[in-house]
């Protein structure tokens, strides 16, 4: 699956132009592999998983 790969998901957070600060909330984490890389910029995230 695609969000399983580091590579692109750093292309997904740079493309957003995600800062430090910033506030994303995430919809479906599951594995947590796009919220290491948010919060690893410094986002605040607001993660929801049913």
């Amino acid at each position: 699956h695609y969000m399983l790969n580091s590579t692109i998901n750093e292309q997904l957070v740079n493309l957003a132009e995600v800062k430090g600060g910033d506030v994303v909330l995430e919809i479906g984490p599951g594995t947590g592999s796009l919220t290491n890389i948010l919060v690893n910029v410094g986002a605040k995230v607001i993660a929801i998983e049913k």
